[in-house]
């Protein structure tokens, strides 16, 4: 699959990503919007090199209080996009509306306490 992939961030989760995605699709086609330096993955350092990469799939791993500007940045620059944005969406509320990409919020229910009352009963 030649479809690229850019992972915004390069933390604990963002590696985490770039490990599973990187068993799917070949590395050359995973980027790493970071500022720090990788050997094993291409990386940019800027949101607007995003357009060089012209990536099919998005994954935000920044810091919450980064997500909100992200998002405008792609929803500016970009089309028809999946996005995938780790939790927590935004820091708060916002008064955003979204019209040309596809976003999802990643979120791990296994620790949430309705979930779990629902599997004991």
């Amino acid at each position: 699959m030649r479809r690229p992939v850019l992972i915004s961030g390069y933390g604990s989760i963002g590696r985490r990503h770039a490990n599973i995605l990187s068993g799917i699709i070949d590395r050359k086609n995973i980027t790493i919007l970071t500022k720090q330096k990788l050997s094993n993955f291409r990386t940019i350092r800027t949101i607007k090199a995003l357009n060089e990469v012209n990536p099919y799939y998005i994954v935000i791993c920044n810091p919450t209080s980064d997500h909100i500007n992200k998002i405008r940045f792609i929803e500016r620059n970009c089309k028809n996009k999946l996005v995938l944005v780790e939790k927590p969406l935004f820091a708060k509320p916002y008064n955003f509306s979204v019209k040309k990409n596809k976003y999802f919020v990643g979120y791990n229910l296994r620790f949430n306490p309705i979930i779990n009352f629902l599997k004991k009963k």
